[in-house]
């Protein structure tokens, strides 16, 4: 009788193919929320630019800008609330239809990336200038007045920004005929309600401003 070998299979674990819950965790969080990351890391690269550039430049560009912000962003207690609350609402929703405008077309991919950069400079000029005009007190009513309906308005633009892109890349794929017109007429669907939800967020943040502007704005004099 010829020996048989019998092969008895072992437990070996290969760990080069170790499973990690930590990577797996990470690599979920960035395929849910990899584009909202990358809009929030945008729009703060634009803040950075708006600060620095703020900082530097001649003094005629300087006491232009200044004047315009002054007139602008610090408080005056002749202004109507209404006013405060178009003022901020309009502004928003400018961006808001410029981020629409591009979603529809080829060049959004990268059209609204920039638009959300440029968002981010004005954000960044706001506070910079603040803090270089009027020191420690132009940081405070930055943060009390001016960042928290600031903060809901930023999130509505990450959030709308998103759709917009995804928009923008089934339109690309629409052109080269490896989307169909029903999932293109969906995907747009979806983003006119996701638009409209975030305006309800913009009035929110308007609302914010407003209120802070009044409760709070009273107490610092520029």
């Amino acid at each position: 009788m010829k020996d048989s070998i019998i092969l008895i299979p072992t437990n070996r674990t290969d760990h080069n193919k170790k499973y990690s819950p930590l990577r797996a965790n990470v690599s979920l969080f960035f395929r849910r929320y990899g584009m909202a990351v990358f809009f929030i890391a945008v729009l703060f690269s634009g803040m950075i630019l708006g600060a620095l550039r703020i900082s530097v430049g001649n003094a005629l560009f300087h006491e232009k800008l200044f004047d315009y912000l002054h007139n602008t962003v610090t408080y005056k207690s002749d202004i109507q609330p209404l006013e405060v609350f178009a003022d901020s609402f309009v502004l928003s929703m400018v961006f808001t239809l410029l981020l629409i405008c591009s979603a529809v077309s080829v060049l959004g991919v990268t059209a609204v990336p920039l638009i959300m950069f440029v968002r981010g400079i004005l954000y960044g000029a706001v506070s910079g200038y603040l803090c270089i005009v009027f020191g420690l007190k132009g940081l405070a009513y930055y943060i009390a007045v001016l960042l928290p309906g600031g903060f809901i308005s930023a999130l509505a633009l990450v959030y709308c920004s998103q759709y917009c892109m995804d928009f923008s890349v089934s339109v690309i794929m629409s052109v080269f005929g490896k989307d169909s017109s029903i999932m293109l007429k969906q995907r747009l669907k979806e983003l006119i309600m996701n638009c409209a939800y975030m305006n309800i967020i913009l009035i929110f943040a308007s609302l914010t401003d407003t209120i802070l502007y009044y409760l709070v704005g009273g107490l610092f004099s520029f």
